[in-house]
């Protein structure tokens, strides 16, 4: 065979087998976004050896003017999520996490604070007079505003929505960044998973 031909032969063989892993790898993905998109709980870190951190104390402010800390929440499960009404992603998630706070509000060890980086509170109370959003009001939901991002920030937050599940001793166990669907038995089974 001539140097011409093998190089030919060799191309094809080479191309055959990329064919192959990408045809694989196009099939596998349909599962693969299915599987991402049930998986609400991601953990923090992937490292079997993570260990919990502290979630990080802070003081705001709710729609009365009442200062809040976060420490107030020590011995409940918090889902402490950082949104905007200028976030299309967070006004999404908005209502499934409120379907969410609902069905746990039998639970007196479950609360979920919402801190908003909004500047003021009229966006806000703009925001609540629709649809669902409304159940913010919820006994086991509480409203902050941060409107300096001072909170967000310290926490690692850059972009919104992003949720921290803070369990009853006060440590982070679980981040998730971007929206996800709340109202799911996945959820339920992962918040309730610290509720126990």
């Amino acid at each position: 065979m001539t140097p011409v031909v093998k190089l030919v032969i060799g191309a094809a063989v080479f191309a055959v087998i990329m064919g192959m892993l990408a045809y694989e790898g196009v099939r596998a993905l349909p599962g693969e976004v299915a599987r991402e998109q049930k998986q609400v709980c991601q953990p923090l870190e992937p490292d079997p050896g993570w260990q919990p951190i502290p979630a990080k104390d802070f003081t705001l402010k709710d729609w009365r003017g009442n200062q809040i800390s976060l420490s107030q929440y020590r011995g409940r499960v918090v889902f402490l999520n950082f949104w905007a009404t200028w976030c299309p992603p967070c006004r999404d998630e908005m209502d499934s996490m409120m379907r969410l706070a609902n069905s746990l509000k039998g639970h007196q060890d479950f609360a979920m604070v919402a801190v908003s980086e909004d500047k003021t509170w009229q966006d806000v109370k703009s925001f609540l007079a629709e649809g669902v959003a409304r159940n913010m009001t919820l006994p086991n939901v509480t409203l902050l505003m941060d409107e300096d991002f001072r909170v967000g920030h310290s926490y690692g937050t850059e972009k919104l929505p992003e949720t921290y599940l803070i369990d009853k001793q006060g440590n982070v166990r679980q981040y998730i960044i971007n929206k996800r669907q709340w109202d799911t038995p996945q959820a339920a089974a992962c918040i309730e998973s610290f509720l126990d």
